[in-house]
């Protein structure tokens, strides 16, 4: 823990997931994750499948077409990600601690970003 840089807003934060997870579970919630980049690499793809999650009806009725156009979505700008603010130590010992920490649904979807910034 001592090797971890602000570890009370890491604790935080993997703690607010955990706990997000567990209501779902005990309130038996659907769920979605949506990645950050999955905004900019694939917003209509986003868009599709946040509409069906919600059952929200995005298509003609007349043609089975999406009504929804990418033009008239708002674009996605990427923000800082800071993969270069903390040296490899710190942030292998934040990956440590969030494993550690890490309710195993939640480990699951937070992974995602340990293996992309390989």
């Amino acid at each position: 823990l001592k090797n971890v840089p602000c570890h009370a807003e890491f604790y935080r934060y993997v703690q607010f997931h955990n706990l997000v997870s567990e209501v779902l579970e005990f309130r038996e919630l659907d769920s979605i994750v949506v990645y950050y980049e999955e905004y900019g690499d694939d917003l209509m793809g986003v868009a599709d499948r946040l509409s069906s999650f919600l059952e929200y009806d995005v298509n003609d009725d007349e043609t089975g077409t999406t009504t929804v156009e990418e033009d008239v979505l708002p674009s996605f700008v990427y923000g800082n990600t800071y993969e270069d603010y903390f040296t490899k130590e710190q942030t292998d010992a934040i990956w440590d601690l969030i494993e550690s920490m890490a309710h195993p649904t939640v480990w699951k979807n937070m992974k995602y970003y340990l293996s992309s910034g390989d």
